[in-house]
């Protein structure tokens, strides 16, 4: 791994500096607001640089090497599965959502969007003729999807967006980027060194900015068939989503991202915009629907006062689903459970050892990341090999049962920085934060006494003990999406 000399913070201040430095609020490409593309791509570059974090770093488009003769192929068959958009139906839809597979979990033995679901379920409770398409990036086995879920593989269609507009669309152009040489000039710079930053940068960009075109004008066809009264969105910084706002920002259509995970001062997505265009930037949503206050805040800190983006609390709808939900699952009797949700593949040493060392009255339930489960059969072994009795923690139900379910009947929670902090406090569980940017990214719930930092392992072990038989914190009203989704679909 190359050795980094700066931190996310030490990154994200230049970037900070940079924005009251340079007029980035201008800068665009073919009508593109690129500030936002090249902010998150620089720090998604550290990120990858650090190699830890999966959920950030799995964000940098992976191109696969292909012949000649197959992606030209490729491309002709997606050419006409594009054209064929032209002469798609007009029918009204409802809703556009729009996911990755990581949004998603096997619940009742579907494979099904957490976040959309319970929306979904409770407008067709109510209206039976409710209608949406479910707008989606995944390119690999997407025969798990639900055959009777409205969808559309969006990558389909790529390649032949870019050969029409390649062929058709009159290229806008572009506005000079004042500032940016020096700007770039700053990046070069022994610090900046992981960063790979050189001549070609813009060139990278450039290509970016195309694929944000041509999922915009497969979007755009979409929205004037199917006339979408809002579109709900997870992750807004994955390139089909920068398409979908690109779409919204011209066709006038509303756009929502529903928080999906944890946010912080140092989630470059979610803080620090220190200077808006006065319309927005056309690649970020309109409205960001937020599970907590504190969140909600975050939020807030740049968009208060702005005519276009703004924040609204919302809560998580996957939590109130899940609660409400007849499914029954087992869990130990007469045993307290510590809920472990994992963010990598490996368990630290200092962890290892507090499991060793608590009372046999508590049960460590060891829930792995989604996209670390290829991890299950090395963590169990190093357990095992660590002295571990089997009977001292449970990782296969930790990780297949849905996460509100495990919450509600967890004793204590810990996690480094994930998202699951705020679902925990959310449902009433105390939580034991181990790494110093999930401290940053939750000083809130510290502040709140909902959660502890503890680094070490004498502070963990000893937080376990001390919180047992707490009272369970206070729950969040999480009916709150209901109301919130019906004013954003039928402005009640």
């Amino acid at each position: 791994m190359q050795q980094i000399s700066i931190s996310r913070r030490d990154l994200l201040d230049f970037l900070d500096q940079a924005e009251l430095k340079y007029p980035v609020e201008t800068w665009e490409i073919q009508g593109v607001h690129v500030w936002p593309l090249i902010k998150i791509d620089l720090f998604f570059r550290h990120v990858k640089s650090e190699g830890r974090d999966d959920e950030l770093s799995s964000l940098i488009l992976k191109q696969q090497r292909r012949s000649r003769i197959e992606t030209m192929t490729r491309a002709l068959i997606a050419f006409f599965r594009f054209i064929l958009l032209f002469f798609k139906k007009k029918r009204q839809l409802d809703v556009f959502f729009s996911d990755s597979s990581g949004h998603r979990v096997m619940h009742k033995g579907a494979f099904i969007n957490r976040y959309f679901k319970p929306i979904v379920d409770y407008f067709e409770g109510k209206n039976q003729n409710f209608s949406y398409l479910t707008i989606n990036n995944d390119t690999d086995n997407v025969a798990r999807y639900p055959s009777n879920e409205p969808l559309l593989f969006v990558h389909r269609y790529l390649l032949g967006a870019k050969l029409w507009r390649k062929a058709f669309e009159k290229r806008i152009r572009n506005k000079e980027l004042t500032g940016y040489s020096d700007f770039c000039k700053e990046l070069d710079n022994p610090r900046f060194e992981h960063l790979c930053v050189d001549k070609k940068f813009k060139n990278h960009i450039q290509h970016k900015v195309d694929d944000i075109l041509a999922f915009s004008s497969i979007i755009q066809l979409l929205i004037k068939k199917h006339k979408p009264k809002v579109i709900f969105e997870l992750c807004y910084y994955s390139t089909l989503r920068f398409g979908i706002n690109h779409a919204a920002s011209l066709t006038g259509t509303k756009t929502v991202e529903i928080q999906h995970g944890g946010m912080g001062r140092d989630h470059v997505s979610y803080c620090g915009w220190r200077k808006l265009p006065m319309k927005g930037y056309n690649l970020l949503p309109q409205t960001f629907w937020l599970w907590d206050e504190s969140s909600k805040q975050l939020i807030e800190s740049w968009t208060k006062g702005h005519g276009f983006h703004s924040a609204v609390l919302g809560g998580n709808p996957w939590l109130s689903y899940v609660k409400e939900s007849t499914e029954t699952y087992s869990f130990p009797q007469n045993r307290q459970i510590i809920l472990y949700t994992l963010q990598y593949s490996e368990i630290p040493d200092h962890i290892i050892e507090v499991i060793k060392s608590t009372p046999a009255r508590f049960q460590w339930w060891i829930r792995l990341h989604p996209r670390k489960l290829e991890s299950k059969t090395v963590i169990i072994k190093v357990l095992t090999d660590s002295g571990i009795h089997p009977d001292q923690f449970e990782i296969e139900k930790a990780t297949s049962y849905p996460l509100p379910t495990v919450l509600l009947n967890t004793h204590v929670h810990l996690s480094g920085s994930s998202g699951s902090i705020i679902e925990a406090a959310q449902m009433g569980v105390f939580s034991i934060i181990l790494e110093e940017i999930g401290t940053i990214y939750y000083s809130d719930l510290i502040t709140g006494g909902k959660a502890k930092a503890a680094l070490s392992q004498k502070e963990i072990f000893e937080t376990i003990l001390a919180i047992e038989g707490a009272d369970r914190l206070e729950r969040f009203d999480q009916s709150l999406y209901k109301s919130l989704a019906e004013k954003f679909v039928f402005n009640k």
